[in-house]
């Protein structure tokens, strides 16, 4: 008795020749930009077109397989780069071929087809002027990296920026499959709610101010891409005037988001610095001590931003190519005295006239390496995760009030922005700079 077995994915083409042709899964379709997998057989019956048809069944499957392996590889991509990217390596397979453009891209097609290749590079070679996938979030994300972190502030923005996105993804989902035409409030909504459920790494929740922060740095991104990607009217920012309630919770007191540290923790960090291997971390930590400034202030500081021949000796606080400030108000003059002038004069001494006073702190990500650095030191001498390097500026200030100095005095040496602009703007800066080494000196001693 004779067994017969119908092979699916099978059609006639006339005069008993045969096609294989099997539907791409939706995403498989859309990258390439065609529905259907389809190849006439050559043999008409029997062992061999069987065979033939084994064959295109695992050529097609593993094509699916390579596509779905080479997305999962690629999540994070947006598909608009991706595009590009095949468009540019599409050109370069094309550079110096010679003959009928159509024919050569129909077998460059081929090739890629039987090898398994990447199904988007099949659609750039076969459909050149396709026109490119919409903007993503991913695009958002990536613009905003690209555009709006500054490389020389460290890795902080940069990190800061990286653990949103992936906030982002656990809420929303993959940014590079999350069109910014397709953007809705709803998106914004379950952003919301998703870090008002998240936990710290300590298991407490996420504090309003933390998720405004990162609600506005969301908010922000996709704002500047909606400029630059001309969607302005065409798409609504869902991330905008959103709601963060407090739950009921007190509101945080920022004096003590830091603590000053305790006259034991100081003496304590002093002797350990004694002891290190690198000497500058304690005159580092001593100018820290008798500025307030920042600690990339004072790890950016130039020989020629220290003035100890000055009728009022002091250091200059300002921009320049190895160090960037914060801040217009970080642009200020800050009056050394007591052991802070000690240990600048120790600095210059030791620098040996050099450029900068602590070279080693200025390479890339040097501020965050000082910053670890010493608050190694900190922590081996207190558990209070409130007590850090930062906690100088804190103690600095209370010195400042404590020896009765002026609001408008007070907010220049600490560089913080004035209220009034005459305070900002007027007065002699020799002036300003006496008045305020006389605080100074009160404060140190």
């Amino acid at each position: 008795m004779a067994v017969t077995m119908k092979l699916k994915y099978l059609d006639e083409l006339g005069g008993g020749r045969k096609r294989f042709r099997r539907r791409w899964p939706k995403d498989v379709a859309k990258v390439r930009g065609e529905t259907f997998f389809q190849k006439p057989l050559k043999a008409r019956s029997g062992p061999a077109m069987v065979a033939e048809w084994e064959a295109l069944s695992k050529e097609f499957e593993a094509t699916v397989a390579a596509h779905r392996r080479t997305v999962e590889e690629r999540e994070g991509a947006s598909p608009r780069v991706l595009w590009k990217e095949a468009q540019q390596e599409a050109e370069r397979l094309l550079e110096g071929a010679r003959g009928d453009e159509e024919e050569i891209r129909q077998v460059l097609a081929e090739d890629i087809a039987q090898r398994q290749g990447d199904p988007m590079l099949y659609k750039a070679v076969i459909q050149p002027d396709a026109s490119p996938p919409p903007y993503t979030l991913a695009d958002a994300f990536d613009l905003y990296g690209r555009e709006k972190i500054d490389e020389s502030q460290g890795r902080g923005p940069r990190n800061r920026l990286s653990r949103v996105r992936r906030k982002v993804e656990k809420a929303l989902g993959s940014p590079s499959k999350i069109a910014l035409v397709d953007l809705r409030r709803h998106h914004g909504r379950e952003l919301l709610e998703h870090l008002q459920s998240s936990k710290t790494s300590t298991g407490k929740p996420l504090s309003p101010r933390t998720i405004r922060r990162e609600l506005d740095l969301v908010r922000a991104l996709v704002e500047f891409a909606l400029v630059e990607f001309d969607l302005v009217g065409v798409v609504a920012n869902p991330f905008r005037k959103l709601e963060v309630k407090e739950r009921g919770a007190a509101p945080k007191v920022e004096s003590k988001a830091r603590l000053s540290l305790p006259v034991e923790v100081i003496a304590e960090v002093r002797e350990r610095l004694s002891r290190s291997k690198r000497p500058e971390l304690l005159l580092i930590w001593r100018l820290l001590e008798g500025t307030g400034c920042r600690s990339s202030e004072i790890s950016g500081l130039r020989l020629e931003d220290v003035k100890l021949d000055h009728e009022t000796p002091h250091i200059q606080i300002t921009w320049h190519e190895d160090r960037r400030i914060k801040t217009e108000a970080s642009h200020r003059l800050i009056p050394l005295a007591g052991d802070a002038l000690e240990a600048a004069k120790e600095a210059v001494r030791l620098a040996k006239g050099g450029n900068l006073l602590f070279p080693h702190y200025v390479r890339e990500n040097g501020a965050e390496r000082l910053s670890a650095a010493l608050n190694k030191h900190v922590r081996a001498v207190t558990d209070n995760r409130k007590h850090v390097v930062y906690s100088l500026r804190h103690n600095f200030k209370a010195k400042l009030v404590e020896a009765g100095a002026d609001s408008r005095i007070e907010h220049r040496i600490m560089g913080h922005a004035a209220e009034n602009l005459g305070d900002r703007v007027y007065g002699s800066e020799e002036a300003w700079l006496k008045a305020a080494a006389e605080v100074v000196r009160r404060a140190v001693e």
